[in-house]
Formats: structure tokens, C-alpha cells, sequence
């Protein structure tokens, strides 16, 4: 019986291990992160509003910062504006270090602030290494790392 409690304990802790995604990108190599969540939260009742960001590091080298930086749109699509700051795009950091296929994942905010903001995009990624090399990722190959299917434009509720 102890035997048996223990294949299935550790065969459950072995089977969690790792996320589905980063199994199914491994050794991808046009893929150095995957981003597998990101979101915004409603504004609060100031317009505060609340980012999650989750991702992998899919590189053997270990990322020492990630940056994303998102854009905000109202319901009919047109882009606000941080009503505090009056800026476009907001910028939010990790600090690492993160080794490879390490789970890069953290909620920021309020930091952004406006009532009307809807959804976000990911407008675009850098990764510095912890050698100082650095990837800027934008257009089709942030595309490429983002696997979260077709929405692009993510909130709490479409995600």
C-alpha cells in the first residue's frame, strides 16, 4: 500500500511539472519566450487598472530583466491615454534571474489609469540576458511568441 501511495504521489508531482506549452515549444528556436497569458483587468473605480503577464523562458541563457510594454483601447478600439501621465504606452518590468523554461509570471498595477480602457495589446518585449545581450521583439516576431490564439486585444473577460 505504501508503495502504491508513493508511485502515485510522485507520479502526479512528475506530471505537473511541466506547463503543456513550454513541452509543445521546446526546441523551438524561433521561440525565446513564450508568452502564454497576459491581460488587463477592469479599471477600478478611479480608472486604476490592473495588468497580468505570464510567460517562459524557452532560451538556454538565463533572462536577467523582461520588459513588455502594452497599449490600453477603449470598447470601440481607439487607444487611451494614462489620464495621470498622458502617455500612450506603459512599460512594466521582471527582474530575474530566470533560467530556461523558469515561469515569468506577476501582476502590476494600478499603474495605468484610465476609465475607459477596455483591453490591452502587447505593443512590444525586450529580454537582456544575464551575459547583457538583448532581444527587442516587435511585429511578426512578437507575433511568433505569443501563443494565446487569436485575441490580441486581452482583457479579464476575453482571455
Amino acid at each position: 500500500m505504501k508503495k502504491i501511495i508513493m508511485v502515485l504521489v510522485g507520479g502526479s508531482l512528475l506530471a505537473g511539472c511541466a506547463n503543456h506549452q513550454v513541452t509543445k515549444y521546446r526546441g523551438d528556436d524561433s521561440k525565446p519566450i513564450i508568452v502564454t497569458d497576459y491581460y488587463q483587468k477592469i479599471p477600478n473605480t478611479a480608472g486604476g487598472v490592473e495588468v497580468s503577464f505570464t510567460a517562459f523562458n524557452m532560451s538556454e541563457k538565463p533572462i536577467k530583466y523582461l520588459d513588455f510594454y502594452g497599449k490600453h483601447f477603449d470598447r470601440v478600439g481607439e487607444q487611451t491615454n494614462d489620464r495621470i501621465t498622458g502617455a500612450e504606452t506603459k512599460g512594466y518590468r521582471f527582474v530575474g534571474p530566470y533560467k530556461s523554461e523558469a515561469r515569468i509570471y506577476g501582476r502590476f498595477g494600478p499603474s495605468f489609469y484610465n476609465g475607459s480602457a477596455h483591453c490591452m495589446m502587447i505593443d512590444s518585449i525586450k529580454v537582456t540576458y544575464m551575459d547583457s545581450t538583448e532581444l527587442e521583439l516587435q511585429g511578426d516576431k512578437l507575433k511568433d511568441v505569443l501563443v494565446i490564439g487569436n485575441t490580441t486585444c486581452r482583457n479579464l473577460i476575453n482571455r
